[in-house]
Formats: C-alpha cells, sequence, structure tokens
C-alpha cells in the first residue's frame, strides 16, 4: 500500500532519521542541525523533506544568535516539515536554564510556523510535560528514540505527546514492547534516527508486536502524519 505526498508515492514514513539519503519508497524526515545550516554543509536535495533545529548536545552559547536566527529564516522553507531535533538532557553540563530557554524558542518556532516538534528528552520527562502545560502548544509534540517506561509513558500519551520509536523495537525482549503493542493507534511514530537499522524492519517488527498486517501499520503512521504534519 502506498500513500500520496506532495505528487509522491510513499511506503513507509521515518519521522526521524539522521541517515544521508532516505530508503526507497519511504517519506523521511532528516534531521539537519543549525551549525550545517550556518556552515553551508547541507544542502536541501530535490523531493527529500527535513527537520531543523539545534540539539542540546551543540548548544554553544557563543553561537545562539546567529543559530537561532537562520533556522528561523529556514522555518518556512516547504522541505522543512519539522523543528527539531531540539530538547532536554540531565546527562551533559550544558546549563539546565539555558537549555530550556533554548528549548523555549523552538517550541515558539515551531507553533509560529505550524510545524510539529521533534523532542530529544533524556531523564527530564517531568519537566518536558511541565514546560507542555506551561506552552499548551497546537503543534505536536514528538519524543524521538523514546523507550521510558509504563508509568511515564501513561503520562506523557495523557498529556498528547507522540511517541516515536525505532531501534529498541528490534531488540529482544525489551520491556518497551509491551508499551508500544498497546498504545492508542494515534499516539505514535516509526523512525531510524542514526541507526544502521532500515525503517523497514522497523515497520516489520512493529506491525508484528501490534498484531497488525503491515498495511493496516502504515494506515496508523499516515494518518497521524497527515494530522500533525504538513500533507496534501
Amino acid at each position: 500500500m502506498f500513500f500520496p505526498f506532495r505528487n509522491h508515492t510513499y511506503r513507509f514514513l521515518d519521522v526521524h532519521t539522521h541517515r544521508p539519503n532516505p530508503a526507497e519508497k519511504t517519506l523521511a524526515v532528516k534531521n539537519i542541525f543549525a551549525h550545517e545550516l550556518l556552515n553551508h554543509k547541507f544542502d536541501f536535495k530535490e523531493n527529500q523533506y527535513y527537520s531543523i533545529g539545534l540539539h542540546p548536545w551543540h548548544i554553544q552559547e557563543a553561537d545562539l544568535k546567529r543559530e537561532m536566527k537562520i533556522l528561523i529564516d529556514y522555518a518556512l522553507h516547504p522541505q522543512v516539515l519539522a523543528i527539531g531535533e531540539a530538547g532536554l538532557d540531565r546527562c551533559i553540563n550544558t546549563d539546565w536554564r539555558v537549555q530550556t530557554n533554548i528549548f523555549f524558542k523552538h517550541a515558539e518556532l515551531a507553533e509560529a510556523v505550524n510545524k510539529p516538534l521533534i523532542i530529544h528528552c533524556v531523564r527530564a520527562y517531568p519537566e518536558m510535560i511541565a514546560l507542555k502545560k506551561q506552552i499548551r502548544p497546537a503543534s505536536g509534540w514528538i519524543l524521538h528514540g523514546y523507550q521510558a517506561n509504563a508509568n511515564i509513558t501513561e503520562q506523557l500519551v495523557k498529556n498528547d505527546f507522540i511517541l516515536s520509536f525505532g531501534e529498541i523495537l528490534l531488540k529482544p525482549k525489551a520491556a518497551i514492547h509491551t508499551i508500544f503493542a498497546h498504545l492508542p493507534a494515534n499516539t505514535y511514530f516509526l523512525e531510524t534516527d542514526a541507526t544502521e537499522q532500515t525503517i523497514d524492519r522497523v515497520f516489520a517488527r512493529a506491525a508484528e508486536l501490534r498484531n497488525l498486517n503491515e498495511d493496516d501499520l502504515q494506515k496508523q503512521v499516515f494518518n497521524n502524519f497527515s494530522k500533525w504534519f504538513w500533507a496534501e
């Protein structure tokens, strides 16, 4: 089964990837870091799609103004489908106030251009929930590379986060399998991130875990895409 988007048809959606080129028959949202845009190290390729953001690992206070400006400059580009990845990370040394301030700016930008926000979140789920309650965004907040526990998942779903799953679904006996299998259909995406795994393998395993045929799984994922992204 194939799904149309901007005069092309796709079988798979890879909502967050760092791969240089999308897999065949895949609508991939490739991540571009702010410093890549700033240093002209990335070219927008025809019929490919992107998210743009300042990752918390890359925050350098000396460059913040220039990097945020270039994100604003590119945010309405028709091939930019999402803002991010941006986020909060308790495992890095970057000042928490700086991380929070930069995340706020991304959330504001996503709202301004009516595009979803791709989020990197490490050991900061309560803080992320609190920020969402404070900001009350209309755009979708997508937590990529998701693998938290059932209690956190329940709270995130209750607060309308969308969870994106990748390589973790392919690992044997991972606790997240049961959580993923029982998620509401409108709360998830699939991705490859920076791994070597292919999106077709992730889709096949996801269908198995949810006891769906692959066509039905594709419908669920593309329905979610149509809700949160600029779809035609």
